[in-house]
């Protein structure tokens, strides 16, 4: 009996460790890295959710860098609201036809969403993607007018521990700017 009892905890305790990973990352909601930093950015906009920065999604000198194309620029001028501090004064330019591209990240099907700020004229927007290696996920649209958060759009994973990327497209035919791009991993208050 005492070899059938020592079995069973030897079991409970290999079972406790092969599910640590997925506890320690629902405790931090820091999906892939659990050290990543999250917060409530979205709070005094009804959105209790916890986010973390998407990389480079501060478009501050020295963050890391997206693949912009036709024309899109890293320009001075941030969100007013300063989500991501008080010191933050860019912001990233899409005029019309221009394309931004995040680093990938990696992202697990406990971070369905991922929000943005938004300023633009009459009419301007971008269409959003979740680019993964093999295939491109319509996530939804950014609108222009004064500096808002967007509504949620879709991450489209599926997995657990997804390489993506967030593609940003501006179709209209007006400029539009982004800041502050945050993905949330799923952690509740």
């Amino acid at each position: 009996m005492p070899i059938s009892r020592l079995s069973r905890v030897a079991l409970l305790c290999a079972a406790a460790l092969a599910l640590t990973p997925a506890a320690a990352s629902a405790a931090t909601g820091a999906g892939c890295d659990p050290s990543q930093p999250v917060e409530q950015v979205f709070a005094r906009w009804s959105d209790d959710n916890w986010y973390r920065l998407a990389p480079g999604g501060d478009f501050e000198p020295g963050s890391t860098a997206w693949t912009l194309t036709g024309g899109a620029k890293v320009v001075l001028g941030n969100a007013y609201q300063k989500v991501g501090g008080s010191s933050d004064a860019y912001s990233l330019l899409l005029p019309p036809g221009a394309t931004a591209t995040s680093p990938t990240t990696c992202v697990s099907i406990d971070e369905p969403t991922f929000r943005l700020f938004t300023s633009g004229g009459m009419g301007s927007a971008a269409m959003a993607q979740a680019v993964y290696a093999s295939m491109t996920v319509p996530a939804g649209f950014a609108y222009g007018g004064p500096w808002m958060p967007t509504m949620p759009m879709l991450t489209g994973s599926g997995k657990h521990g997804s390489q993506f990327s967030i593609r940003l497209t501006n179709n209209s035919r007006a400029s539009i700017r982004i800041d502050d791009v945050y993905i949330d991993p799923y952690k509740r208050s």
